[in-house]
């Protein structure tokens, strides 16, 4: 021991303080640095600087020469006595914010230094550091330990002399650890890691050890020293906090908050998986990095001001929107500053709470307080002065800034016969370039207001609600990129219609429903309005005359009476007096005066009614006779409602009388006229159907007599009675011809016609019907032709009346064409869902004077064809009606001198195909 000490002792050793004061030193060191004055309480800096070379390391500042390090060695030339002398050294930290160094001289091949130390004096160095000193030989058996390593590990110094530090092995290593530290220090290096070793009662401690190589004058290495630093308080410290940590993150990850810490320097510390899903970044691509460079600039300059407030030492807190997880949600976001132990502020926790639902209730409840401040201050203003345009407009505003919407309308449909009902504007913002910005609100205007018809019209045509939410920029030129349109109904009656748009994020079922009360406010004004109108429209004819008055009252039969059930005095209009036939002058009295002129079959049940509304229902409405002065009953509708006082007496009866005789004789005198033209209407289907019947037998008796005439075998007749019996067999077959579309026409309308539906291929009802007219079709040199429809195209309707109607439209069309012309046949399936049929002619076509009443039966449209054929003008009516019994339309285009298009369409027919055989059949009567 005493050897190897006598070796170190002429290397200068010296410890510093935090402050650069040296506070151990040995007498080499003495020697080196102030010519074997004691340097311990002097500077450092001072003694070492005036011996180093220009360009030698910084030893005179250990913290800025290791910066980080946990040993730094080298060689380095100090200038002793005025002579360059070579030395190495080793600078470490030593605990205690201390640092340790070492200057070892070395041969510069001058000769060798000699400072000789005495060994008790580099001992009582080694003695006095605090941290645990242990140097071994070559084999790793222990020569010297210090009384810090006793006091860490438990062990007195003569226990450990002589064996290895195996004694100190915790068996929480693997063997690799230690090979590799043998590898080291035997290679010359010095190793320094982290060891869990066991102390001599069994507990286990952690070092931090700096192992370095010690050699002798020939560079052999001769021994190993060992400076362990005790971290077991700092391991513990840190085991805690990562379990701390770990417990913290567990509980922020499953927090609904956004929760992280960011230092003074704005730098995040810590985020919870919340915010790193609200960022889009793991945390190991946040913590370390600065606001500025993770958040987008926008959100940056929002939060960067309040952030830098509460760095400053302010609780800072707010509300925001952000999008989280998806959806838009509001939070209530609170910067807390973190304070050390002296105050000063090291950073600030983020804590971000989802106040959305409570948000959104507050948000409801401003809603419905403004709605239906609103409502109320617009009815008022109705009552007030009934000024539309001001009541809407106001209404307009609200619901545009309730909504955040950048255009609004409300409209009221009127009538406006013989056109399409339009909508009269009483408020419009926005909706440029659509011609109402500027509009009067007395104008009607059809709100086609050109861009935007075809929106508006879904609302009024459905009697629902519309929304619209286009792309931005895709909705088109003048159109809105968000729409909503709802329609003001009362009464299942559309009233008008109220639209808004763009509005920001568009519109949803949830804010149909919550306009509820306004739509049905802007119904009751509307509705309002109407009575007004009506009342005006009345007051205004009441007030040219008084005998317009006296008329207007005579016609409206109507009467209002008031009760006071309390006093038992009965009030009455002047209308009261004049259905009773009683002087207007006279008092109705109290209740049993009038109860007098009620007709006694009818008396007791008008007092049990009234007695009812009193005591359980409120009110009453029934009709019932009253009996004037001179014996004369008159019908009256009586109905009245009751008001009742605070503590539920009735007090009050108010109600209407209306004269209702003429309306109950003229329903009278209209039931008995409609029976009478039933009876009527029977009797001349049973005459069409008689005459008819009776016309059809002799007919056909007729035709086959005279036709027997011209059978081969019989006598044969001379031209001109060939001629005369062809003549009156052509009238006879007309007449019958005329016979049988009268018959069907009574059957139409008696309803008296079989439908049998069925799937029907449209290749076969046109082939079915040229193979019955191509005959006729080669008589007259004209040319039936089918284009082929798709294979599978069907529709549903009756085989034997849609033969019918095609054979009569192909008769007409053969008729009308010249010889030598095509009639095509063809199917065409349109966008509007139907399967359309389409016999197309180039004949002589249909004057337009015409076009107008071919289905007028009581115009005669008959024409005859270009071979002189004749026609019942019964046969378009009758393809009509039968088209429209299988569901179909039929519709025709001519142009005169060029031909003409007949069009049947109808629902294609989804259910079968030719393949798969038919739906099933449906059979009705009509």
């Amino acid at each position: 021991m005493e050897s190897t000490l006598d070796d170190l002792s002429r290397d200068g050793l010296i410890t510093l303080d935090r402050k650069g004061t040296v506070v151990v030193a040995n007498r080499a060191a003495d020697r080196l640095l102030a010519d074997g004055a004691p340097i311990v309480g002097r500077p450092f800096a001072p003694l070492i600087r005036p011996l180093l070379d220009p360009h030698a390391p910084a030893l005179y500042d250990p913290c800025a020469l290791l910066d980080g390090e946990g040993m730094r060695q080298g060689a380095v030339t100090l200038v002793i006595r005025g002579r360059r002398r070579p030395f190495r050294y080793r600078l470490a930290p030593v605990g205690q914010g201390r640092w340790g160094l070492a200057l070892e001289p070395w041969s510069d091949g001058e000769g060798e230094p000699d400072l000789p130390v005495p060994a008790a004096t580099l001992a009582a160095a080694l003695e006095s550091v605090y941290e645990a000193v242990v140097i071994t030989d070559v084999d790793g058996y222990i020569r010297y330990v210090n009384p810090a390593f006793e006091n860490v590990t438990g062990y007195r110094k003569e226990e450990v002399v002589g064996q290895t530090p195996r004694i100190l092995k915790s068996d929480m290593h693997g063997s690799t650890l230690y090979e590799e530290l043998w590898r080291t220090i035997k290679g010359g290096e010095t190793w320094r890691g982290d060891l869990i070793n066991r102390r001599k009662d069994g507990s286990v401690y952690y070092d931090h050890a700096s192992i370095s190589p010690v050699r002798d004058k020939t560079g052999a290495i001769v021994s190993f020293i060992s400076i362990k630093q005790n971290i077991t308080e700092k391991k513990l410290t840190e085991q805690a906090l990562t379990e701390q940590r770990e417990q913290l993150r567990m509980i922020t990850d499953h927090l609904p908050a956004l929760i992280t810490y960011v230092d003074r320097h704005e730098r995040y510390q810590f985020v919870n998986r919340a915010y790193e899903q609200w960022v889009g970044r793991p945390a190991e691509k946040i913590v370390g990095r600065t606001l500025a460079e993770i958040l987008d600039p926008a959100i940056y300059a929002e939060l960067g001001g309040r952030l830098r407030a509460a760095l400053k030492g302010e609780r800072v807190s707010f509300e925001r929107e952000t999008q989280l997880d998806g959806r838009w949600q509001v939070l209530n976001v609170a910067y807390i500053p973190h304070r050390d132990s002296t105050g000063a502020v090291r950073g600030v926790f983020t804590l971000a709470t989802d106040i959305t639902e409570r948000k959104e209730r507050e948000r409801e409840l401003s809603w419905s307080h403004r709605l239906l401040d609103a409502i109320s201050a617009a009815q008022s203003q109705f009552i007030v002065d009934a000024d539309t345009h001001v009541v809407f407009s106001r209404l307009l505003e609200t619901l545009l800034s309730l909504t955040g919407s950048a255009h609004g309308f409300i409209g009221q449909v009127v009538e406006d016969p013989p056109h399409e009902p339009q909508m009269k504007i009483h408020a419009v913002i926005g909706f440029h370039g659509a011609g109402a910005e500027s509009a009067p609100a007395t104008d009607v205007e059809s709100i086609a207001l050109a861009l935007l018809d075809d929106l508006f019209g879904a609302v009024l045509e459905s009697g629902e609600p519309v929304i619209v939410n286009a792309t931005p920029g895709a909705a088109g030129e003048g159109k809105p990129e968000s729409f909503l349109g709802i329609p003001i109904v009362k009464g299942g009656r559309v009233l008008g219609e109220i639209g808004i748009a763009n509005r920001p994020g568009g519109y949803h079922e949830g804010l149909v429903k919550a306009l509820a009360p306004f739509i049905g406010a802007c119904a009751n004004v509307f509705e309002a309005m109407r009575l007004q109108e009506a009342r005006r429209e009345v007051e205004e004819a009441l007030i040219k005359s008084q005998d317009s008055l006296a008329k207007a009252q005579w016609i409206a039969h109507v009467g209002n009476w008031d009760w006071n059930i309390t006093s038992d005095e009965l009030t009455w209009s002047d209308e009261m007096y004049r259905i009773f036939d009683l002087d207007p002058t006279g008092s109705p009295g109290n209740f049993e005066s009038f109860i007098t002129h009620i007709h006694p079959a009818d008396l007791t049940r008008v007092r049990r009614a009234i007695t009812a509304a009193i005591n359980e229902t409120g009110s009453y409405q029934l009709d019932h006779r009253i009996v004037r002065p001179d014996g004369r009953e008159r019908i009256v509708i009586d109905q009245g409602e009751v008001f009742y006082d605070t503590g539920g007496r009735a007090v009050r009866m108010v109600g209407t009388l209306s004269d209702i005789t003429v309306r109950k004789t003229l329903e009278n005198e209209l039931r008995e006229q409609t029976e009478k033209l039933q009876e009527l209407d029977s009797f001349k289907n049973r005459l069409m159907s008689i005459v008819s019947h009776d016309l059809r037998s002799p007919l056909t008796s007729n035709i086959g007599l005279l036709t027997l005439l011209t059978r081969p075998g019989k006598e044969p007749m001379t031209e001109r009675q060939t001629t005369i019996v062809q003549t009156v067999v052509r009238s006879l077959q007309h007449q019958l011809k005329l016979v049988e579309n009268l018959l069907e026409l009574s059957r139409v309308y008696r309803g008296n016609i079989q439908i049998e539906q069925e799937p029907l291929p449209v290749n076969e009802l046109f082939e079915a019907s040229v193979a019955m007219l191509s005959q006729v079709a080669a008589e007259k040199e004209v040319q039936l032709v089918i284009v082929p429809a798709g294979e599978g195209r069907l529709l549903f309707a009756d085989r034997h009346r849609m033969i019918q109607v095609i054979n009569n439209l192909l008769t007409n069309a053969i008729k009308f064409s010249r010889p030598g012309e095509t009639i095509e046949l063809r199917s065409e399936l349109t966008k509007g869902g139907t399967v359309d049929l389409l016999i197309v002619d180039h004949g002589i076509g249909i004057a337009a004077d015409r076009m107008e009443k071919l289905f007028d039966l009581s115009y005669s449209t008959t024409t005859l064809g270009t071979g002189g054929e004749k026609g019942t003008g019964l046969g378009l009516s009758i393809c009509q009606e039968l088209t429209e019994l299988n569901g179909g339309v039929l519709s025709i285009v001519s142009t005169e001198g060029k031909g003409t298009t007949v069009r049947l369409a109808f629902p294609v027919c989804e259910s079968a195909t030719v393949e798969g055989g038919s739906a099933p059949s449906q059979s009705s009567e009509m």
